[in-house]
């Protein structure tokens, strides 16, 4: 299926989103909206387990939001418009990993740090140059503390300099990186690893961590607990996982 912005490919459990918006792949109001919807499509789609997110070419993975829609009449919706991108991709269900290939800046790098994971080509950069044109990136300056640690930060978002792709790996930002001719076999693997879980399973998992991310121990424990016994175990899979391995035998899913 494809859009005008947007290419999906859906195989095996995997649905395959691919933003394409030449020249840099920059995200514009129309191409964000029709990137949610497709979101919200993959999420409501009973037969996809993980999402993986693409960007079209080669030299850009994206290059952020387009400065265009930074008008007085437009930037409101704008601003709106990827808040809403960046919230269905973490609060979302569904795991969502990040492939990037090229140059992720600015918007492009923040909407890679709000996805679960991130795989990456060796020759991929990633920056927040915003403060160059005399703006500073909000959503980065919302979720890189969290990731990276407030002083890595400051420096990356008041500095506006751009990093490699080891180095976003070193710091956080990145969880594995690789050849270019390898990163496709390296995203397969774990995507196939993700999809011999059980969907309902990977969901709960999911949604427990986000759900502790930002509370002290005690509470972070107590809600925890809360979605285990109350959510997780009231599952067919749970169940049937843990027969299963009661029995020594492979459990079969039914994802419910």
């Amino acid at each position: 299926m494809a859009t005008e912005f947007i290419n999906v490919e859906t195989a095996d459990g995997i649905c395959a989103i691919t933003h394409t918006r030449p020249p840099a792949n920059f995200l514009s109001i129309a191409s964000m909206k029709e990137f949610i919807s497709t979101i919200e499509a993959a999420e409501a789609d009973a037969a996809v387990k993980v999402i993986t997110i693409h960007g079209g070419g080669g030299k850009f993975f994206s290059a952020g939001v387009d400065v265009s829609d930074h008008t007085e009449e437009l930037a409101q919706e704008m601003v709106d418009t990827f808040d809403k991108l960046l919230h269905c991709l973490m609060y979302g269900s569904k795991p969502k990993i990040a492939v990037v290939r090229g140059m992720a800046l600015g918007g492009g790098c923040e909407l890679i740090a709000f996805c679960d994971m991130v795989y990456a080509t060796e020759n991929a950069t990633f920056g927040q140059p915003e403060i160059n044109v005399g703006v500073f990136p909000a959503p980065a300056a919302s979720i890189f503390p969290r990731l990276v640690g407030i002083k890595k930060s400051l420096e990356l978002i008041l500095t506006g300099d751009i990093i490699s792709a080891r180095e976003a790996k070193e710091i956080g930002l990145v969880n594995h990186v690789c050849a270019p001719e390898a990163i496709d076999d390296a995203v397969g693997k774990l995507t196939h690893n993700l999809c011999a879980k059980s969907a309902v399973v990977l969901q709960l998992t999911r949604k427990a961590i986000l759900a502790a991310k930002d509370l002290d121990l005690a509470s972070a424990l107590s809600v925890t607990a809360d979605i285990y016994a109350n959510e997780l175990m009231q599952t067919e899979d749970a169940a049937i996982g843990i027969s299963a391995f009661l029995k020594q035998e492979k459990p079969v899913w039914k994802n419910k």
